[in-house]
């Protein structure tokens, strides 16, 4: 579920809460309890969002196709949940305890991956700014989408180059006899 709120972007807030409940998460190793308690205000504000979407994800889970029987009614299909459970052994057994073998066999070669893995994911919670990114991005997409104008299909970039700094071609560009833009000072 998207909210959206007249004249805003839209807002997904099971995903804000998300980032901003693992990076709450992840700095709780290295806050006071005061200070945690502070940011205990940041999480209550997303909260009903986060549980509203709960509830959706709930209620679509509940009448999905998983859940229906051949009838059409609601409740277990037993042989639907026999064939699921025949593909989550083979994939448990062939596919990933074949992986855990490979992996049990040759941990010399594979511990720097997991150690690079390991950095790569260490670095995400202070990337994503206390769950601010997914905002400032979308602020950043606005604007890189407000640059162009025009129909869909032949969108023209909204640009203008200030040259005017540039010893080497202001001499040119005045000679030119270009009028300086409005609002602009005239040099």
């Amino acid at each position: 579920m998207v909210t959206r709120i007249a004249g805003e972007t839209p807002r997904r807030p099971l995903i804000e809460s998300g980032i901003v409940f693992a990076d709450r998460v992840a700095a709780t190793q290295q806050d006071l309890p005061s200070d945690q308690l502070r940011a205990v205000n940041d999480i209550l504000a997303v909260l009903p969002a986060f549980s509203a979407e709960a509830i959706d994800s709930l209620d679509r889970a509940f009448y999905s196709d998983y859940n229906r029987r051949p009838d059409g009614s609601i409740g277990v299909d037993d042989a639907f949940i026999d064939y699921t459970d025949g593909g989550l052994a083979l994939a448990a057994n062939s596919l990933f305890g074949k992986a855990g073998a490979l992996l049990a066999s040759h941990g010399t070669e594979i511990t720097p991956v997991t150690l690079l893995v390991k950095a790569l994911t260490d670095a995400l919670p202070q990337m994503l700014d206390g769950g601010a990114a997914p905002a400032k991005l979308r602020a950043l997409i606005d604007r890189y989408d407000a640059a162009f104008t025009g129909p869909d299909g032949s969108k023209t970039l909204n640009l203008r180059l200030v040259l005017d700094d540039l010893p080497m071609l202001a001499a040119p560009m005045a000679l030119t006899g270009v009028t300086a833009p409005a609002g602009a000072e005239p040099r």
